[in-house]
């Protein structure tokens, strides 16, 4: 969580026709007034802040009265479970964080998970799974990375910038979790690495599969290839009792990476994992930090006993309709 200066400052009903472009924007997003309200100075800039029971909408007046807000939720222990961004919403659905974008409305979110079985594929014993789900179509593909498993369940670009070791593309798995009983139809494809320097023969064999016999004939491998190395993707036939992957090579058909890309694009799938997602899921987003910045120093306001309570704070209450409507000072710590 990244660290930011916070100082509360004094608000009361004088200052209502200053911050007349805020109230404004308040009336137009609720309808109403109703909140605690709180002078704010995050970093040095000015914020008034807005409590609506768990929600918070940090107000910032800029040139010519133009009015930004942000918003988010807490929880009762004063956690951020969910907040409002540029491009999309993120929220906490058990434990984890979620994305869900504006322009598609899927819901994203990144898995990191312990392989049962210890050590697998290349040492690692840990994978992160990129979860897309599109509610439209009840669609879900994840992309599978490897990592070794950390107890903080961090995410390192590193791994996450690679192409994905596992491909599994679900459908009706919504459907089903509701209740229905047609089984979920799944796909899943594993990634094949081939070196010509270490194992030619599979190498070979992966370039026959994308140019066909004769011209590996008359041309050869690394002419047609012009890379040591080929990296493509096996349907997944079935898993050992021991948890080790069959797949259809080399009889099977053999894809590249781009001819998933179609598939995802009818769902508004993504074929990389964003960067933005990586932030949220490490806690390294810095908007994120701030909210949480927020959410931590109110805490710290209103548990505070009595005999500290000195800042004052307004609060409105009424629901802005009728002559009982009234502005009340409240007393708080600095």
């Amino acid at each position: 969580m990244g660290d930011f200066k916070i100082d509360i400052s004094e608000l009361d009903e004088l200052d209502i026709p200053r911050y007349a472009p805020v109230f404004q924007c308040v009336g137009e997003l609720f309808g109403d007034y109703v909140g605690v309200y709180f002078k704010l100075l995050i970093d040095d800039q000015e914020y008034i802040l807005q409590r609506r029971d768990d929600l918070f909408v940090l107000y910032q007046v800029h040139e010519a009265n133009e009015i930004s807000y942000e918003m988010f939720t807490v929880d009762e222990e004063y956690k951020v479970v969910s907040a409002g961004f540029d491009d999309y919403e993120m929220h906490t659905v058990s434990g984890d964080r979620v994305i869900q974008r504006r322009n598609t409305n899927n819901i994203e979110s990144l898995v990191f998970m312990k392989r049962s079985n210890g050590a697998d594929v290349d040492g690692y014993n840990g994978s992160i799974g990129y979860v897309q789900y599109n509610q439209e179509h009840d669609v879900r593909l994840m992309l599978i990375y490897q990592q070794m498993y950390n107890s903080q369940g961090k995410v390192h670009g590193y791994h996450i910038g690679k192409l994905p070791f596992q491909v599994l593309i679900e459908k009706g798995i919504g459907a089903k979790q509701r209740g229905s009983r047609v089984p979920v139809k799944s796909k899943r494809y594993m990634r094949g690495d081939y070196d010509v320097r270490e194992h030619p023969y599979l190498y070979n064999m992966a370039v026959i599969k994308d140019f066909g016999l004769t011209e590996f004939m008359e041309h050869g491998a690394f002419a047609l290839q012009k890379d040591n190395q080929i990296v493509r993707y096996y349907k997944m036939m079935y898993q050992t009792k021991e948890g080790y992957a069959v797949t259809a090579f080399p009889f099977g058909k053999q894809y590249k990476y781009d001819d998933f890309e179609t598939e995802f694009a009818k769902y508004g799938f993504y074929s990389k994992v964003p960067e933005f997602l990586i932030e949220i899921h490490n806690d390294e987003n810095r908007d994120l930090n701030r909210y949480e910045a927020v959410a931590s120093f109110m805490k710290e306001i209103e548990m505070a006993p009595p005999e500290d309570v000195i800042q004052l704070n307004l609060r409105f209450e009424g629901d802005g309709n009728n002559g009982t409507d009234s502005w009340d000072n409240r007393r708080l710590i600095t």
